[in-house]
């Protein structure tokens, strides 16, 4: 059956299978080892760069690890009151970021393309981790690479992770995004019709799309009378039957704000959908402890989530009977029209 794979997952595989070859090892080594003293450097410069009374929060490119960070910073600020927060992230989410600062006490700092190469080896570099060494000098990098310190063990969450390792109580309380909504034009007539509209989010940048589950899971919505509509960047294919959205990650937030129902695959983009309140269906690619890591549940959704992992694509049928029972538990529950 037809997969789609983006450049980056097709890429890591071919480099995956090469490391396995044995005339590669000498290369391995070497670019294992250049990435290293790199990252060193670049972890050194961080340093050098930073006051005494700040703490720097490094955010990787994506949604989701950051956003799991930030959550925590409400409670950050109470364990450090005396201390400045600095918010490190590149311009393309600086929209969403921005909505963490406090005039004077968290501050946003945009990275330089030469930051950005740093950051991504601090991020990358495999036996040594950067976020141990940096969280001695008040430098917190959020991402994966700080949960790997936590010793609690695999079957809990990002966010129980970053908590045991920053220090921060269970019982603190999550701080959202306040992402502003924006005027929806992509979506022709979308007041009239956003209580029959569902949008279907297929592709991670890191994961497979199982074309024929999602173009299944499109059917049984089309059966029931929905509008669906695929969201899209630049040449991704539309799921048959649907109709294409492309538009920016704030009027996405807008749409998702109004409608009731998200079917996506597990991305960075459902943890910035969270405070919506949007119900989702979530579809989990088997990877051992991910579907624990990234659970959606950590977030304390007001929408309701349906969680399923696919391992195979012979699992399609008995994941769409799942979904057929959550759309039929939703409209029972009042949830979708």
């Amino acid at each position: 059956m037809k997969k789609k794979l983006s450049l980056y997952a097709i890429c890591h595989s071919i480099w995956m299978k090469l490391k396995r070859k044995k005339f590669m090892l000498p290369i391995v080594i070497l670019w294992d080892y250049r990435n290293y003293v790199r990252a060193r450097s670049a972890l050194k410069k961080l340093i050098a760069d930073k006051n005494d009374d700040e703490i720097y929060l490094v955010l990787s490119n994506g949604f989701g690890d950051p956003l799991y960070g930030l959550s925590l910073l409400d409670a950050l600020i109470d364990k450090y009151p005396d201390k400045k927060f600095i918010i490190i992230c590149n311009s393309a989410k600086e929209k969403i970021f921005r909505t963490f600062c406090r005039d004077n006490k968290v501050i946003l700092r945009l990275t330089s393309p030469n930051d950005e190469t740093r950051k991504r080896l601090i991020h990358q570099t495999k036996y040594w981790n950067a976020a141990k060494e940096a969280l001695s000098h008040g430098i917190f990098i959020m991402h994966l690479n700080l949960a790997w310190l936590s010793i609690i063990n695999s079957n809990t969450s990002l966010m129980s992770k970053f908590r045991e390792v920053l220090d921060i109580p269970e019982e603190a309380p999550i701080k959202y995004h306040d992402l502003k909504k924006v005027v929806i034009t992509s979506i022709p007539d979308f007041e009239k019709n956003k209580q029959k509209i569902v949008i279907l989010n297929p592709y991670s940048s890191t994961m497979y799309t199982r074309m024929p589950l999602y173009e299944a899971l499109c059917d049984e919505l089309l059966r029931r009378g929905y509008l669906v509509y695929t969201n899209v960047i630049e040449d991704q294919e539309v799921i048959r039957g649907s109709q294409p959205l492309k538009c920016d990650f704030c009027e996405f937030y807008s749409i998702v704000s109004e409608i009731s129902l998200v079917v996506s695959i597990r991305s960075g983009i459902l943890d910035l959908a969270v405070p919506s309140g949007v119900n989702m269906f979530v579809v989990y690619e088997y990877l051992s402890g991910f579907h624990n890591l990234y659970e959606l549940g950590a977030w304390k959704c007001t929408g309701k989530i349906k969680s399923v992992v696919v391992r195979e694509d012979n699992d399609i049928q008995g994941i769409l009977d799942k979904f057929s029972r959550f759309l039929d538990e939703l409209k029972a529950e009042g949830r979708i029209s």
